[in-house]
């Protein structure tokens, strides 16, 4: 009997070993992920990791802005929810079979000295440097983002946006400050780098207000982490240029040259 107790009670410990490494392995895989694909900080709540399955439920998980910009929070997101392939994460890959993604609240800022929180995002930052950038430094660009980069696929995206705000702090404070509830609901499938991850969100979050105009935004760069990198990108890049909202006879001339030269942009990254 005394050995038979032994037996189990070895079991056990070997049980809960195996368990405890598989949560340090993914937590630690997922709060480097995050960190690596959008360049920010960011804190968790409260996460659940199964003990067999490989469910991740993660609660009030919020990314900070950079040092320099007024408002403290980027992303509000109370619910998270992933399930993943664990044999992935051993050889330092990210399978996710499942992602399911709740932002309650996206605070797209500009600061006192007329920058955007957007352009620190690693895969939209990246973009704009090599967009801009000279000739030769463009390709230097690309390989530090794909290095920074983890490989990733997402087999299935559920994404959920409530409001969206604008806040511009370059004219002093309080903020200029528009309230946006773009209530979008929305399924991804197949995508296999984490820049277009990023970029759908912030697509998707940018496409149903005023902002890209209001801020002179280039849709483009977030179009052209699409191609190739998600199922039915053409779809989603033709979205990005044909779902701007009407802003009313108050917009005037230029906010309305700034959409038509964004769509013009995107149109020409389609395949027809």
């Amino acid at each position: 009997m005394k050995k038979i107790r032994l037996i189990v009670i070895g079991f056990l410990i070997f049980v809960l070993l195996i368990i405890a490494g598989k949560n340090v392995i993914v937590k630690a895989a997922l709060t480097s992920g995050v960190k690596a694909v959008t360049g920010l900080s960011l804190s968790i709540k409260k996460m659940k990791i199964g003990l067999i399955s490989t469910l991740i439920s993660i609660d009030e998980l919020k990314l900070y802005n950079p040092k320099g910009f007024e408002d403290p929070i980027m992303v509000d997101m109370p619910e998270v929810y992933v399930n993943y392939r664990l044999g992935a994460f051993l050889k330092k890959k990210v399978h996710l079979k499942e992602v399911r993604l709740h932002l309650k609240e996206f605070v797209v800022a500009k600061n006192k000295d007329g920058k955007l929180n957007l352009d620190s995002l690693t895969s939209i930052g990246a973009a704009k440097e090599a967009k801009e950038g000279e000739e030769e430094k463009k390709e230097a660009a690309q390989k530090k983002s794909k290095a920074a980069l983890p490989q990733i696929k997402i087999d299935l995206l559920k994404l959920k946006i409530d409001k969206v705000y604008y806040k511009d702090y370059s004219k002093g404070d309080p903020p200029a400050v528009k309230e946006f509830n773009v209530n979008v609901d929305a399924t991804y499938e197949n995508i296999t780098d984490p820049k277009a991850l990023v970029n759908i969100i912030v697509g998707k979050a940018l496409a149903n207000t005023t902002i890209s105009s209001l801020m002179n935004y280039d849709l483009g760069l977030l179009a052209e982490g699409l191609k190739g990198s998600v199922k039915d990108a053409g779809k989603i890049i033709s979205g990005l240029a044909g779902n701007t909202p009407d802003m009313g006879k108050d917009a005037g001339e230029t906010a309305m040259d700034t959409i038509k030269n964004t769509a013009d942009k995107l149109n020409k990254l389609l395949p027809f």
